[in-house]
């Protein structure tokens, strides 16, 4: 796996290296268990009275080592507990920076939307006031057409009745 910082790495990433790392844990507990095996083998069947020194000797430097794996194992599982326990800080920190971050789109939202609704209400009486006033303007020139139409009947009719009055009085006075 590429040798890049943890806080650059994707969770599945982390995790590859986490599965890697106990893949190799487990090796070599395994090649561990083997060379006990070995060397217990090696101590029963190679043991002589002559080789007793020796093999004291050995099983001290073998116990040495052993431990020294032991010791490495129980620091490399440090190591991975330490970077899962970075990994779920840093994991937390993002979840909770979404969490303020949609926090705060819903609350713009939800105040764009306050401001749409208050700028339609305007527009609706607007709206309705200017109605409202050319109803009253059509009201008023449907008064003032009733009104002329009343005049200009009249006015036909006292039009008529002087040209009656005119043709009466030329007729009357051709017969005279």
């Amino acid at each position: 796996m590429k040798n890049i910082p943890l806080r650059y790495m994707s969770k599945s990433d982390m995790l590859e290296l986490l599965s890697e790392q106990e893949t190799e844990i487990n090796r070599l507990k395994a090649k561990e268990e083997e060379a006990s095996k070995a060397i217990d083998e090696r101590a029963i069947v190679n043991f002589t009275p002559e080789s007793a020194g020796s093999l004291a000797e050995a099983s001290i430097k073998i116990s040495g080592v052993i431990n020294a794996a032991e010791d490495a194992a129980e620091i490399y599982l440090k190591n991975v507990k330490k970077l899962e326990d970075e990994r779920r800080a840093h994991f937390d920190r993002l979840e909770s920076q979404t969490h303020e971050r949609a926090s705060q789109i819903f609350e713009d939202a939800e105040r764009r939307k306050a401001i749409a609704e208050s700028e339609a209400k305007k527009i609706i009486t607007n709206a309705k006031s200017i109605l409202d006033y050319f109803e009253t303007q059509v009201y008023e020139m449907r008064k003032r057409y009733t009104v002329l139409e009343a005049l200009i009947d009249d006015t036909a009719l006292r039009y008529a009745e002087a040209k009656d009055s005119i043709t009466g009085y030329m007729y009357d006075e051709e017969f005279k």
